[in-house]
């Protein structure tokens, strides 16, 4: 019985090597065997790392503008973020019927293309045949959308890379975040409300579209993964152990022993709490009863899905998870997958915004805005992860949880000019100043500070602190009880 159990693990082991290290020789995420079978802004968000400046996408970065049909348009920039590995990238938009006769604003969905692959992918006649699915996105996608398919590397992994805590190219977070949203809503006639932003991927773009719901939650309304279940981070130090992690996952996100706390940061298991105002769904086959290379690869994106609901599950996420037992790792059904959930795209570009009062977020993020909050861990190393996390976030105060010094500006929900006293507990904490004056925007800003960082380059978080704040109207003459 042990022998049998051995056998099955090592097979699953050999699909893991060939899911990770033969990633951009083998295009195993686009593996094609079709021939032979709120006010989410991220204008106003800080750069993933925090401390760098994010050039804007301009006219003047654009090399070459081509016309692929009358719907379908490719544009190729030079872009120093992504430069290694890609001298030009490309992202390809695919416009509604009629978009130059009318004067109307459209929502945007932004596909991600799997690994081996490109922004041409997810369009390519050749990839996806229409006698075998439903064809490339223009053969189908024929609401009032704009669809947004950017270049992602080979092997990219939708991360700004660790590259052995050098950082630097590619940073393909702040590519799509922080330049490609802007720029598309500056050049497009799009809506630039959340409601109006969902993000869709397959396989190693399903795994990104998943973490960059889970990092920008007040960016996108919806997320739509095919087919890439996020790899749990047992699985990641199990498979660097022996040596089968491959290079592309560990340069960008780093060691998962020695980088833990980085890697749990990008990790969507590690964020199911950032998905309770987002539409969630997911699909993915199994497999069965079918063999090769896009059966074995389809059959541990399963498990790799299985693992991450159980997780939505334990923190009360709701969720849609499809799963259709012939399903292989090939585009015929990641057509089929977004053919099949466009209905529910539009249903939430239709529906009304969401209240996030009460809302709870977790990220390794340095500074960032979040529903209207902005967060500056002023004292926090560029090479040092460390985990912050905001509860149950409402007008009247959140408690905040993690290390170092952290300096917060609330929304503009308080009367300009009025004074707030700040009221906290948690032990050692402490929140300066205990009284402030709102700004003319009607804003707070205090610092909450929760004992020391972590040492620069040492990843092993220390014991996180919490303080809960209370904010109300001060009165003058009534005695002062925070801490």
């Amino acid at each position: 019985m042990q022998g049998n159990d051995d056998e099955i693990e090592e097979k699953r082991r050999a699909t893991r090597r060939t899911f990770l290290g033969t990633l951009s020789a083998a295009g195993v995420f686009g593996l094609s065997q079709t021939t032979a079978s709120a006010t989410g802004n991220p204008r106003s968000a800080a750069p993933p790392q925090g401390d760098t400046d994010v050039p804007s996408l301009e006219p003047t970065n654009v090399e070459r503008v081509s016309e692929l049909s009358d719907r379908l348009l490719e544009f190729s920039f030079e872009n120093p973020l992504v430069d290694p590995p890609l001298e030009t990238a490309n992202v390809r938009v695919l416009l509604p019927e009629g978009y130059d006769e009318t004067d109307k604003t459209y929502p945007t969905m932004y596909l991600l293309h799997g690994g081996g692959n490109s922004a041409a992918s997810w369009s390519d006649p050749d990839l996806s045949p229409g006698e075998i699915g439903p064809g490339p996105v223009q053969n189908y996608v024929d609401e009032d959308v704009v669809v947004v398919m950017p270049d992602g590397g080979e092997g990219g992994w939708y991360t700004d890379w660790y590259n052995d805590g050098d950082f630097g190219a590619p940073m393909w977070e702040t590519f799509h975040i922080h330049q490609l949203v802007p720029w598309a809503e500056d050049r497009f006639r799009l809506r630039s409300e959340r409601g109006s932003r969902v993000v869709a991927g397959l396989s190693m773009g399903s795994a990104g579209a998943l973490q960059y719901a889970a990092r920008y939650p007040d960016v996108f309304a919806g997320v739509y993964a095919f087919s890439g279940g996020p790899f749990p981070i047992e699985q990641l130090q199990s498979d660097a152990e022996d040596g089968e992690l491959g290079s592309a996952l560990a340069n960008a996100y780093g060691d998962p022993f020695e980088q833990e706390t980085r890697v749990r940061g990008l990790n969507p298991n590690d964020l199911t709490e950032n998905y309770r105002n987002l539409r969630l769904y997911m699909a993915v086959g199994k497999g069965e009863g079918r063999s090769g290379p896009a059966a074995e690869i389809e059959a541990v994106a399963y498990e790799n899905f299985l693992t991450f609901v159980e997780n939505l599950d334990e923190t009360g996420i709701d969720y849609t998870f499809d799963v259709f037992p012939e399903g292989v790792h090939d585009w015929p059904y990641w057509q089929k997958y977004l053919k099949r959930v466009l209905p529910d795209i539009m249903d939430v570009f239709a529906s009304g915004p969401v209240d996030p009062s009460g809302f709870t977020h977790k990220t390794i993020l340095r500074d960032f805005d979040i529903w209207g909050w902005q967060i500056d861990r002023e004292d926090r190393n560029r090479r040092t992860a460390e985990f912050l996390t905001l509860e149950d976030v409402t007008s009247d105060g959140l408690t905040i949880t993690g290390r170092g010094k952290t300096v917060v500006t609330t929304p503009g929900d308080y009367e300009s000019g009025q004074k707030y006293r700040l009221n906290h507990d948690g032990g050692s904490a402490t929140v300066r100043p205990r009284v402030v004056r709102a700004d003319e925007d009607g804003r707070l800003t205090f610092a909450v500070h929760l004992g020391p960082a972590a040492e620069p380059g040492n990843d092993v978080a220390n014991q996180p602190e919490s303080a809960t704040i209370s904010i109300e109207p001060f009165e003058r003459g009534r005695s002062n009880s925070c801490n």
